[in-house]
């Protein structure tokens, strides 16, 4: 096999791989549009766009048509400055456009006749568009993230925002019935469906459990950006997800250095005691009995650090975020009932009350309604000692 050979079947490799990636991935990047006008809403072409990402100060530009208009597409989330210049105009300017996940967000710019130098700033608001598609999304941006209080400080917890969303407990019936290993804590029920019919996507990349059919995993809330929850009429990117699509987004550096450190604790000692719990505890109190009913043991630490910033200021940046979590718990106090002894051998004479003076064997509607099912002779009946 000759090196060119080679080179050639390498080339078919990367190139098929890249294309293996690229269907497994969903676009994460947006684009800012809109139109150019002057002052008697003419619309101006060949005018220069520049829209820069004000964290990185990474810029792109482009050119109006001949319609007026400009769209700078595959631009990360961030804060932008939208800049229109043209000889003879002064230059418009636009700051604070926000731009989320996958959102197409239109700054329409005004001219005023003046010199290139001058500087008008427009404070209007950016608007976000959903013209190609009528999917239904909520974006949770990092701040709620942080500040929301989130069942056990998971990211699914910020999902139930979503319309039409709410938890399923993992360990229900419908769960285990399911055939998937689940894993332990809540999941995402959107519309009614299953936990099942959702995808999950890290920056991206689809990061599903496939032996639980869930997440892959719950990053530390300080590193994540927002997260973009899709509920219906999904477009062709998010196919195999009946239910939503969550894409979570990781943080990422800019040019100024940040950093973080946090705790969270729970700890019994800041707990209430639970009704039951304290019920039992004043009747053994007023018995002078031996108390037995204490709070349950909680010892639960999450705590982390995280930093972001320049490696080359305006083209390579860093962020990167440690989790530790540290914990005891013991068991939760509650109240069950269970079979008598005289239940377990088919006598229910107990639960004769007042308000219940009857109760009939449903096999035996011609019984005099004292209670006792025992029929050692009918395996359909209660038998003694079960």
């Amino acid at each position: 096999m000759n090196r060119q050979y080679a080179l050639k079947i390498l080339s078919w490799f990367l190139l098929f791989s890249l294309s293996i990636g690229n269907a497994a991935a969903q676009e994460i990047t947006g684009s800012i549009s809109g139109v150019v006008s002057d002052s008697s809403g003419a619309l101006i072409p060949g005018v220069k766009v520049t829209v820069t990402n004000t964290g990185t100060n990474v810029g792109k530009s482009v050119v109006t048509g001949a319609s007026g208009a400009y769209r700078v597409p595959f631009l990360f989330f961030g804060t932008y400055q939208v800049k229109a210049e043209h000889d003879g105009f002064k230059t418009s300017q636009m700051d604070n456009v926000t731009l989320s996940t996958s959102e197409d967000v239109r700054a329409d710019l005004t001219l005023t006749v003046g010199e290139v130098t001058e500087v008008v700033e427009v404070s209007g608001m950016a608007v976000a568009l959903k013209t190609e598609e009528a999917s239904v999304a909520t974006t949770i941006a990092r701040e709620q993230l942080v500040q929301l209080p989130l069942v056990g400080r998971q990211i699914i917890g910020a999902t139930l925002l979503a319309p039409g969303a709410y938890f399923v407990n993992n360990n229900s019936k419908a769960q285990r019935d399911s055939g998937f290993v689940r894993r332990k804590g809540l999941s995402l029920s959107v519309n009614g469906l299953t936990d099942l019919s959702n995808k999950f996507y890290y920056d991206g990349i689809e990061g599903m459990n496939f032996d639980g059919g869930t997440r892959a995993f719950d990053p530390a809330l300080e590193a994540v950006q927002e997260v973009k929850v899709q509920v219906n009429s999904n477009s062709a990117e998010y196919g195999g997800a009946a239910g939503a699509s969550v894409n979570i987004i990781t943080r990422a550096g800019t040019n100024d250095f940040h950093g973080h450190v946090y705790e969270y604790l729970q700890n019994d000692k800041l707990n209430a005691f639970q009704m039951d719990a304290k019920n039992l505890r004043a009747r053994q109190l007023a018995a002078n009995q031996l108390v037995t009913s204490n709070k349950p043991v909680v010892r639960h630490n999450i705590f982390g650090a995280g930093v972001g910033g320049p490696i080359i200021k305006d083209k390579f940046f860093y962020f990167g975020n440690f989790e530790g979590i540290r914990g005891t718990r013991s068991g939760q106090f509650g109240q069950r009932t269970v079979p008598t002894v005289k239940m377990r051998n088919g006598d229910f004479s107990e639960l004769i009350a007042p308000r219940a003076p009857v109760l009939r064997d449903p096999l035996d509607l011609e019984a005099d309604g004292n209670g006792i099912f025992g029929d050692p002779t009918n395996s359909r009946r209660v038998s003694p000692g079960m």
